[in-house]
């Protein structure tokens, strides 16, 4: 019963991309387990599901974006009695060339992020931007009830005999967005590897509710990736803190669970904030993703004010959610570094 439960709760997943995708993958629970799944599952309408429309809408505009890092092909076969997943890396194009020849000597390192010590590489080719590999690699015990803030990474690099290797670019793939039902071939471009000062990036969504009683204000934190790493073992135990601000002072605190050892964490966590609509103007939200230590006083990786004056990504964010009352505006915004006085 456990299998079929986690195979349902992943075909509610399956379903955001499609009735093909929802099919795929109740066939093949069928034929591993002999017991016809129910095909009731309803497709996910972006237009009452605008949480995962724009989560959707930025990965697509991302995708129209110049390859500047080429791109690799792999393919992905889950195991649903074993819960495994093999990963097979069939090759790259249009590497950039990061040697004085004018080539490079490519490999892939793949592993699943929280847990980066159980990671695999692809064998070293020389002098090569369009290199074949062929080879595959397996994950074991990922349970289907178990793939929220569980990441795919692919890290393509330029292996250096005579110094530290140089990272050409990325791939990040969230396994909970992916139908691991079907074994077909996927083309991804490869993106620039992330910023030694980059602090990561949040996503959440906003619906302001001036006419409900009491009027509130509904912020929900959806999840985040590639967060920095603070702890000495290589992640992070995030957690995300949200202060109702008024005229600077706090009115109240709202928290998340503590994610642990977890650099993509996934919350999906709703807090409905009591406002005044006199006091809008004056209204502020202090996003804060902080690492939990248990021995010691808790860090900051990063934060985000939002606010009617706020000139970054997330001032556009909340003057988009105000002016357009009932509707989830939905958006990704790179955290920013706390300044000395938010401290």
């Amino acid at each position: 019963m456990n299998f079929l439960s986690n195979a349902m709760a992943m075909a509610k997943v399956a379903a955001e991309k499609g009735a093909d995708g929802l099919t795929s993958l109740t066939a093949k629970v069928s034929e591993a387990t002999g017991v016809e799944m129910p095909s009731s599952f309803s497709v996910i309408n972006p237009a009452v599901n605008p949480t995962t429309s724009a989560i959707v809408q930025e990965e697509e505009e991302e995708e129209e974006q110049p390859c500047k890092f080429g791109r690799i092909q792999f393919k992905l076969d889950y195991n649903f009695d074993k819960t495994t997943l093999a990963v097979t890396i069939f090759k790259c194009e249009d590497l950039p060339a990061m040697d004085a020849g004018g080539t490079s000597d490519p490999y892939v390192r793949v592993w699943v992020n929280p847990d980066k010590k159980k990671a695999f590489c692809t064998k070293k080719l020389k002098k090569t931007l369009n290199p074949v590999y062929n080879e595959t690699f397996t994950f074991l015990k990922l349970p289907f009830n178990e793939m929220d803030g569980k990441v795919l990474i692919m890290a393509i690099y330029d292996h250096d005999a005579l110094g530290s290797d140089d990272q050409i670019g990325e791939v990040t793939l969230p396994l909970s967005s992916v139908d691991l039902a079907s074994e077909e071939t996927i083309w991804k471009d490869i993106k620039e590897p992330p910023s030694a000062d980059a602090l990561g990036d949040l996503c959440l969504s906003l619906r302001y509710k001036p006419a409900s009683k009491p009027p509130a204000l509904v912020c929900q934190i959806v999840q985040c990736r590639n967060l920095k790493q603070m702890d000495l073992g290589g992640a992070s135990d995030p957690y995300v803190k949200v202060n109702h601000m008024l005229n600077g002072k706090r009115v109240k605190k709202y928290k998340t669970v503590v994610q642990m050892s977890n650099l993509n964490p996934y919350w999906n966590t709703s807090f409905k904030i009591p406002v005044n609509p006199v006091d809008i103007q004056n209204i502020e939200l202090h996003i804060y993703v902080n690492d939990f230590d248990k021995f010691g006083g808790n860090d900051t990786i990063g934060w985000l004010c939002f606010s009617l004056t706020d000139k970054t990504t997330a001032g556009t964010h909340w003057r988009e959610a105000i002016s357009q009352p009932k509707t989830n505006i939905t958006k990704w915004h790179p955290l920013q570094p706390l300044e000395d006085d938010k401290k």
